[in-house]
């Protein structure tokens, strides 16, 4: 089977995948060849999802993987509930209002 495209990429780490998809932008077909079925090896296999103290993401894929999320919902901002069970509540964890933490003492 061949390809006719206008570059190849060898490699599935972060940095040929910033590669391809800037090759992509740029308007050219692109290969992309990676021994693993997924891209980023160098962050997914080795489970390094984090930057380092004061490191600041300067590629466009890492900026993008390392944005803030938007919250769901701001502090303070809840759906309503209620909430009713059909047993007590454990004496050492009793039912408050408002409610609170648990009381077994990990919390404090």
């Amino acid at each position: 089977m061949a390809y006719d495209v206008d570059v190849v990429v060898i490699g599935g780490a972060s940095a040929a995948v910033t590669a391809a998809v800037a090759a992509a932008e740029a308007g050219a077909t692109v290969f992309l060849a990676a021994p693993r079925p997924y891209l980023g090896e160098d962050l997914c296999a080795t489970y390094r999802l984090w930057l380092e103290d004061h490191e600041e993401p300067t590629t466009p894929l890492a900026q993008a993987m390392f944005k803030s999320p938007r919250p769901v919902m701001r502090v303070g901002e809840s759906m309503p509930f209620t909430y009713r069970a059909d047993l007590p509540s454990d004496p050492r964890h009793p039912d408050a209002s408002p409610p609170s933490r648990l009381a077994d003492g990990r919390w404090d």
